[in-house]
């Protein structure tokens, strides 16, 4: 297993890493079998590595923030946790890591980013947002019918 203080410094790194634009998460969910939890997250895969980043919901533990990587043969060989309540100091900076890298990869996954820039500048504009679609545009009116 990896030492957690490596696993810590992998966090860390992803984060800024993530931050930069330079690791291609993609979104994943599904069940955790582990805890018979609900999974959403991120993944990327890179050389015989899958690392995820994600969020589990359960109906047997507290729900937390999970760090985990695997090998090829989906191994787990290295796994953060962090309670999504915590209250102990430790555990909060562990959330806090999990929480950011978490939050990171969903931005690079979804780009969302990238949609509050683009909603930013048109607010900016004294001018009216949105598109009528195709059918709105061609749609009947009750006055365009003869009966």
């Amino acid at each position: 297993m990896i030492p957690m203080d490596r696993l810590h410094s992998l966090v860390e790194k992803l984060t800024v890493r993530s931050r930069e634009n330079k690791v291609r998460w993609q979104s994943i969910k599904g069940a955790d079998l582990r805890d018979r939890g609900e999974f959403r997250g991120y993944r990327v895969v890179a050389s015989n590595l899958q690392i995820d980043i994600g969020f589990v919901v359960t109906r047997t533990t507290e729900d937390y923030y999970v760090f985990r990587v695997t090998d090829d043969q989906s191994n787990i060989i290295g796994e953060l946790r962090a309670a999504a309540t915590s209250s102990d100091v430790e555990d909060s900076e562990e959330l806090s890591a999990l929480q950011s890298l978490f939050t990171e990869a969903e931005r690079c996954a979804t780009g969302w980013d990238r949609a509050v820039s683009t909603l930013e500048k048109l607010l900016e504009k004294d001018a009216v947002i949105g598109e009528l679609c195709y059918d709105q545009q061609h749609a009947l009116r009750d006055s365009d019918v003869a009966f």
